[in-house]
C-alpha cells in the first residue's frame, strides 16, 4: 500500500503481504537469516513472516503490533455489495487524509512538517493510485487485523529474540495488549514508554534504532517502514 497502483482484484490478507515479503528477500538476494523490523500493521506483517519462515528470521522487533484485540468498524469483516463500493471510492477519500492524521496527531505534536507530510501522502495515494482505496477496503475485511494469535503463539516456540516496543498511549494498537502479548510470546523483551503513542518510530526514532542495534551483529536488517 505505498506509491504503486494497488491491483483492485487482490485479497488482501496475511498470506499476501507474507509472499510478498518473501519475494522481496529473493529480490534482494538475502539468503542469510534477517532482522525483521515492523510498525503496527508491518509488524503483524513481520510477525505473521517470521512464524510462517522462522529459518529466515535472527530476530524479530515489533513495534506497536497489530494482531491483538482492537475494536473493529462494523463493515470490517463483510462486503456489502453497493455500500461497501461507497465508502471505498466516494466516502474514504474524504475523511482518510484527515482520520489518518488526526489518530496521530497525539504522538507527532512536535512536527507538524511531518503531520502535513503524512496527510499529503494520502492525498496523493487517493488521486493517482486508483486501487488505493479499494486495498484499505480490502485490508479491513480480509486482514485480521484483531486476530493473529495463532502466528504469535507460534512465535513464542521459537528460538529467535523478540523485542517489542510499545507506547502506553496508545489508542490505535492499545497497551492493554501487553499482558496477552506476554503470554503468548514468554520470552519477548518488551519495553514501554509512558509518554508515547503508536507512533514511536516517528517521534522518537533513535528509541527504535537503538533496540535494532542491540540485535544488529553485521545481521541484514529488514525495515517494514520509511521512517527508521
Amino acid at each position: 500500500m505505498g506509491f504503486s497502483v494497488a491491483p483492485t482484484r487482490v485479497i488482501y490478507d496475511e498470506k499476501l503481504f507474507c509472499t510478498q515479503l518473501s519475494e522481496l528477500l529473493f529480490l534482494l538476494n538475502v539468503t542469510s537469516r534477517a532482522i525483521f523490523v515492523g510498525h503496527s500493521m508491518g509488524a503483524g506483517i513481520s510477525a505473521t513472516f517470521a512464524a510462517t519462515f522462522p529459518e529466515r528470521v535472527s530476530a524479530l522487533v515489533l513495534l506497536a503490533p497489530v494482531g491483538l484485540p482492537i475494536l473493529m468498524p462494523f463493515y470490517a469483516r463483510y462486503y456489502i455489495p453497493i455500500f461497501s463500493e461507497i465508502l471505498a471510492n466516494f466516502i474514504f477519500p474524504i475523511v482518510v487524509p484527515d482520520r489518518h492524521v488526526t489518530g496521530f496527531e497525539g504522538d507527532l505534536t512536535s512536527s507538524q512538517e511531518l503531520i502535513s507530510r503524512m496527510r499529503n501522502n494520502r492525498l496523493y495515494q487517493i488521486a493517482h493510485n486508483p486501487g488505493y482505496m479499494n486495498s484499505i477496503m480490502s485490508v479491513i475485511r480480509e486482514y485480521p487485523l484483531d486476530n493473529l494469535s495463532e502466528y504469535y503463539k507460534k512465535i513464542g516456540t521459537l528460538p529467535f529474540p523478540v523485542k517489542c516496543l510499545w507506547g502506553l498511549k496508545d489508542e490505535t494498537t492499545p497497551a492493554e495488549n501487553i499482558p496477552l502479548l506476554r503470554r503468548y510470546i514468554p520470552q519477548v523483551e518488551l519495553a514501554s514508554y509512558a509518554d508515547i503513542g503508536h507512533c514511536l518510530p516517528l517521534q522518537f526514532p533513535k528509541i527504535t534504532v537503538d533496540a535494532v542495534n542491540a540485535y544488529k551483529n553485521g545481521v541484514p536488517l529488514l525495515y517494514d517502514e520509511e521512517f527508521l
